[in-house]
């Protein structure tokens, strides 16, 4: 079943929303059901895109008092369950780098014996953190001294992550007849609330540039109906952004943020009733 086109939406400041009780809400409806069909998706993604704490934002840890987020890109593959009416959805980050790590957890989730479900494929419009200092210094030195040229860099980066996912995703199809389904999470909305048209515009399966031909192109090798692939914005932890010396400001609230995480939460429960 293909997927429905999901409109980017940034949701209105709601100072009353209650986003934790709203989205703990959501999770106390989803746990009341403990047994059902099983689901595994994948969560893919470059360094430093946001895969863990959007974990830990889709699964609630984010939201208990004194949870500690993560501060640096993650080495090993973490996991969490998001239990949902007759269903019980688990998580599985891929790391970003290219270490032993990755290619462990990229051969277990891709192809082991649960077939994967589906896959969050996370980019960031460019505003990927790069948190290493002396990856910062060589990549300044290199001419790469404004926030423009760093998202024109990091967008190539991006592309060839996505080109990573790809072949995992085709890898498993082949096997599995699995995933169906792929959401590209584009993260970090709150500092490009401004321009959303244009970042909807990048990642819609409607656009036309290299990041979505590399889609069209997997959804081709593999039969549109036996994949199909959607976006969404979202965002997690809110912070400015700061590079050689200039600054993106962070400009969404909290509220917003949270519609967001519980938007592409139900999205999830959608796609793995399918």
């Amino acid at each position: 079943m293909p997927i429905e086109h999901a409109s980017w939406v940034i949701p209105a400041i709601e100072e009353g929303y209650k986003h934790k009780d709203e989205i703990l809400s959501v999770w106390e409806k989803i746990t009341s059901y403990l047994l059902g069909k099983k689901s595994l998706i994948g969560i893919t993604g470059m360094p430093g895109i946001g895969k863990s704490v959007l974990l830990e934002h889709l699964t609630g840890e984010a939201y208990e008092r004194g949870h500690p987020l993560p501060v640096q890109p993650s080495p090993t593959s973490e996991e969490g369950k998001v239990l949902a009416p007759k269903k019980r959805i688990r998580l599985v980050t891929i790391p970003g780098q290219e270490i032993g790590a990755r290619y462990e957890a990229a051969t277990r989730i891709f192809e082991g014996k649960q077939p994967i479900s589906g896959v969050l494929h996370v980019a960031a419009n460019g505003y990927a953190t790069l948190r290493s200092k002396p990856a910062r210094s060589a990549l300044q030195k290199r001419g790469v001294d404004s926030i423009q040229k760093y998202r024109e860099y990091m967008l190539l980066q991006e592309i060839a992550d996505l080109r990573r996912s790809c072949s995992l995703v085709q890898r498993s199809i082949l096997k599995h007849h699995k995933p169906i389904w792929m959401i590209v999470v584009s993260t970090k909305c709150d500092l490009y609330s401004d321009d959303l048209d244009a970042a909807e515009n990048y990642y819609s399966p409607y656009g036309n540039n290299e990041f979505v031909n590399e889609l069209n192109a997997l959804s081709e090798s593999v039969g549109s109906l036996n994949f199909n692939w959607d976006s969404v914005p979202v965002c997690a932890i809110l912070e400015d952004m700061e590079w050689a010396g200039h600054t993106i400001p962070s400009k969404l609230k909290s509220s917003q943020r949270d519609q967001l995480i519980t938007g592409l939460l139900r999205r999830v429960d959608r796609n793995c009733a399918s």
